[in-house]
């Protein structure tokens, strides 16, 4: 996924408490809204309204199935496709993504 480096504020889990992994990150954590989401070891967690945008104009539930049918895309219970995830200070709504189906495949990105 592009822009992973740059939009994502990488975290991870130490003590039971997830933190974010740099001092970039730590920074980025000042303003987390401003970026896209967030990068654990196992997922990629997109903010919905950054999903839209980077759906560029395609059905963003439509991509969201497509992702789901191919195991690229953890769901949330009660047929949303969106889900709640822990990350640094709370629990908020994600789309969340499986990093190594994203690494090792042909599955566009919602950005392609």
């Amino acid at each position: 996924m592009r822009g992973l480096a740059d939009r994502f504020i990488h975290i991870d889990e130490i003590d039971r408490k997830w933190v974010p992994i740099s001092e970039d990150d730590k920074f980025r954590q000042r303003t987390p809204e401003l970026f896209d989401g967030y990068a654990k070891p196992d997922r990629i967690l997109v903010n919905p309204e950054a999903w839209r945008r980077r759906c560029n104009g395609f059905n963003p539930s439509d991509i969201a199935r497509q992702f789901e049918q191919r195991g690229v895309l953890i769901v949330g219970g009660g047929g949303k496709m969106s889900r709640a995830e822990q990350v640094v200070g709370g629990t908020h709504r994600f789309y969340v993504l499986v990093r190594s189906k994203l690494q090792h495949s042909n599955t566009p990105t919602p950005e392609t």
